[in-house]
């Protein structure tokens, strides 16, 4: 067909010695949908080969790539230039073997990966798509290579933090257990069959957290689905037995997992507090017995009278808090400015500022928060043992807690921008929202999307658009307050809630990220631009309506030409 329609137009074909006319090759490429510019431009490397396998024509782009000159390739078995081992050489030259020569041809035939050399001899990394055509009575194989060392190198790096992620979920202190909506377990870590006492990962893997009996009695299933239908995480404490014997009591800490607004599973943390279960126990019992028992706690824990003197210690807290037996335990247990009387001589009456023992007395029941003190998080408790004395020990939780917050930054950023995700991004917006509500205070949003992204992609490549995105990320980054929410919307658009600024403000603040994006330069590519859209929170707005409402505003900006900013 091809040959016939250039008789038509009377076009006439030439070979020349050894090589194709770049106005066959030309035609050939408009006959096939490509864009004939891409020859003379040098934009994607494109090579023909007759059916030897010897180069009959290549584009600049080839010679830019490899470092050979057009005389040096033309008629030469390109495989051998270029393929830098005999198993890269025989995975191309068998795709080439097999490719259909005898056929009517195909627009995409076969694409094969391998490393290549350049003239340098330095390898690279690229992938090769192959086409059939005939010209007169000769089949020839059209190649368009592509350079793909950054989307290679980009993977190597989604896969490096995929691994940093399973490591430090491995080498965790806790259990951690992530399930899909429906309860089958997706992945579970080796300190979860510690705690657990089960003793086969797979076996494990293979058990319905909804519908596992064991769970189902001891309670778990029923907190476990309560979280999924009424879309709310919770911490839960229950005892457990597994069918092998082992009896612990676990805290149980399940958060919930989104995707787009919809749930698809649960995280959940599992720590194994038997001995703190067994410490409260015992230490309700005489005050003899207690103070025997104090001795024996691993983590700082004293016993306090009702005016908050030390009567009893373990070597932990003399350790850690360099505290003494007859002093008050506001004095240096916690280095804790203490809450004194008005006229500022009852002693009696003072004690630290997070203190709840006195709350754990009238309640007649233990009470327990967390405290931060000098960088570190103590999960603490104040246990009455009568009418006028107390248990007060802590546990150095610090470690647990910055797992929680690498685990939950992972959940809440884009991988690739680093900007917060949309999921973040609604749930802060929300916020904002009842709080503009209760306050009556403003905020406004801004939403922007690259002008022509695709056009983008498909002139310098994917590996290229993310650079895009990567750099635009930074600019705004760098450029708004703390206070500020930055997040990638979807594909190619971002959003910016800005707290306590006006509309007017907010595209000031546009207009300056409009300016800095289009001076922004990235490798070869120019003029990058985009159009924003600002909007400013009004009396009734939830968040589906401000955030259509600044989409339609954007597009405005779209419509109007592009690289602009509308605003209400």
């Amino acid at each position: 067909m091809y040959i016939e329609n250039m008789h038509k137009r009377g076009r006439i074909l030439q070979v020349e010695d050894s090589h194709l006319s770049q106005r066959i090759v030309s035609d050939l490429l408009y006959e096939n949908g490509y864009d004939v510019e891409t020859v003379t431009t040098g934009e994607e490397a494109i090579i023909i080969l007759d059916e030897d396998g010897k180069t009959a024509f290549l584009n600049p782009a080839v010679e830019k790539l490899f470092g050979y000159s057009k005389e040096e390739l033309i008629g030469k078995d390109l495989h051998r230039i270029i393929v830098t081992d005999e198993n890269a050489y025989n995975l191309f030259a068998d795709a080439f073997k097999r490719f259909n020569l005898t056929g009517d041809g195909e627009k995409i035939g076969k694409t094969v990966e391998f490393k290549a050399r350049h003239k340098s001899g330095k390898e690279i990394d690229i992938e090769v798509s192959l086409s059939s055509f005939k010209i007169l009575d000769s089949w020839y194989v059209l190649g368009i290579i592509r350079n793909v060392e950054e989307r290679k190198q980009h993977e190597k790096e989604i896969e490096q933090s995929h691994k940093r992620f399973i490591e430090l979920a491995e080498n965790a202190p806790i259990g951690i257990i992530r399930c899909d909506k429906n309860g089958n377990i997706i992945y579970v870590n080796q300190k979860t069959l510690e705690i657990l006492g089960s003793p086969d990962i797979e076996e494990t893997k293979r058990i319905n957290l909804l519908t596992f009996p064991l769970l189902v009695n001891q309670g778990l299933s029923k907190e476990l689905d309560e979280c999924i239908r009424n879309n709310k995480s919770g911490i839960y404490e229950i005892n457990y037995v597994s069918k092998w014997g082992k009896d612990v009591w676990l805290r149980v800490h399940i958060k919930l997992l989104e995707e787009d607004g919809e749930i698809v599973g649960a995280q959940i943390i599992v720590d194994d507090i038997t001995e703190k279960k067994c410490l409260e126990k015992e230490n309700r019992q005489k005050e003899e017995r207690i103070r025997l028992m104090v001795e024996g706690i691993p983590s700082p824990a004293w016993l306090v009278s009702k005016d908050h003197r030390i009567l009893a210690q373990n070597n932990a807290a003399k350790t850690i808090f360099g505290t003494k037996v007859g002093d008050y335990c506001w004095g240096i247990m916690h280095d804790m400015t203490p809450k004194i009387a008005k006229n500022g001589s009852d002693l009696l009456t003072a004690k630290c500022s997070f203190c709840r023992a006195d709350e754990a007395f009238d309640r007649n029941e233990p009470i327990n928060s967390e405290v931060e003190v000098d960088g570190s998080i103590w999960d603490t408790w104040w246990i009455p043992l009568g009418d006028d004395i107390y248990l007060h020990y802590a546990i150095d939780v610090t470690k647990y807690k910055k797992i929680e917050e690498e685990l939950r930054y992972l959940s809440d950023t884009d991988v690739l921008t680093n900007a917060y995700n949309r999921r973040y991004f609604i749930r802060r917006l929300e916020e904002e929202i009842e709080r503009s509500k209760r306050y009556k205070s403003i905020f406004s949003i801004i939403m922007l999307d690259i002008d022509h992204f695709k056009k983008i992609n498909d002139m310098y490549g994917h590996n290229l658009g993310d650079e895009v995105l990567k750099n635009l990320s930074n600019i705004i980054m760098n450029r708004i307050r703390k206070v500020d929410v930055f997040a990638r919307w979807g594909g190619e658009e971002f959003v910016v809630l800005l707290p306590d600024t006006t509309v007017e403000d907010a595209a000031h603040l546009a207009e300056e990220l409009r300016c800095r994006l289009s001076n922004m330069k990235i490798s070869n590519i120019e003029n990058v631009t985009a159009s924003f859209g600002v909007t400013e929170y009004k009396e009734g707005d939830i968040s589906d309506s401000i955030m259509s409402r600044v989409d339609n505003i954007m597009y405005e900006a779209k419509s109007a030409g592009r690289n602009r900013v509308c605003h209400d």
